[in-house]
């Protein structure tokens, strides 16, 4: 698609998330009229938007935590399962549960991803997942405690559980001075930063992945849609991000680096300071 178009649709997308889901559908009709490949293209930036990995459960989900939780139990590569309590978020690939870990006679609560399905691809991408978890050591990053295959055989990862707030949310909602704002960022930073260092880049930086903790130590989590850099120092970029944090080269599908990141930091930062997205 010719990029005017995709940068017409990228506004429009903007746009309609700011309004009400219920208002949606006739601005869309003004702003896409006829033009079909605009509206398909709009339609799936809204819905990659709202792909909120850890922000909101869907209805079908909740419907179901009644039959699974106290009664789900998820094996472990290691001595030691999970019962399931209940579901925390929910993406593309899989549900987030809130579970506790029993191990050596110790209790620990942890978020454990879920597949909603055995497919090769799903399954390729948890690994991938796994793989580049467990080259991360950093306070500001929520940990890999284990990985494996249930009982069911679907395939989970058990991160460490962030009893938390959205950094936007936790700044706005306490009216943090500038300092205290460049504080929580700057350690969000440092983050980042130890990843690319392993040559790590996350690709979804945004807000709902910043988490802080209760003694205000900000935790990056949902590396799902991380990659590994390669040898040369690029990624080919793929329609796993969030639109309106997404760099351009994202947004045009051109390799990526650490740099995609950087952009992604500097439209948070933007946010936490101004209270809005940049234009």
């Amino acid at each position: 698609m010719p990029e005017p178009r995709y940068a017409r649709a990228q506004a429009i997308a903007h746009e309609l998330l700011e309004l009400a889901p219920a208002e949606r559908p006739a601005r869309l009709d003004i702003c896409c009229g006829d033009d079909a490949d605009l509206r398909t293209e709009v339609t799936w930036l809204i819905g990659a938007a709202e792909d909120e990995a850890l922000d909101a459960v869907p209805e079908v989900v909740s419907a179901a935590a009644g039959e699974l939780a106290g009664e789900g139990q998820v094996g472990a590569t290691i001595p030691g399962n999970s019962r399931l309590i209940e579901p925390i978020g929910e993406g593309g690939m899989g549900v987030v549960w809130l579970a506790e870990r029993t191990a050596g006679g110790a209790r620990q609560r942890v978020a454990l991803k879920r597949l909603h399905s055995g497919t090769m691809t799903h399954r390729a991408r948890l690994l991938e997942e796994q793989r580049i978890l467990a080259t991360l050591n950093h306070p500001n990053i929520a940990r890999l405690l284990d990985a494996g295959v249930d009982r069911d055989g679907v395939p989970f990862l058990a991160m460490e559980y962030v009893a938390g707030v959205r950094i936007d949310h936790w700044c706005h909602g306490r009216n943090l001075d500038l300092r205290a704002r460049l504080m929580l960022f700057i350690q969000t930073c440092h983050a980042v930063s130890h990843a690319h260092q392993q040559l790590v880049i996350h690709r979804d930086l945004k807000p709902a992945n910043v988490l802080v903790a209760r003694d205000g130590v900000p935790k990056l989590l949902d590396f799902g849609s991380a990659r590994l850099i390669d040898t040369e120092g690029a990624q080919t970029a793929t329609r796993l991000m969030t639109p309106a944090y997404a760099s351009p080269e994202q947004l045009e599908g051109k390799p990526l680096g650490t740099t995609t990141d950087v952009w992604s930091l500097g439209v948070m930062l933007y946010e936490l300071l101004s209270g809005i997205r940049p234009a």
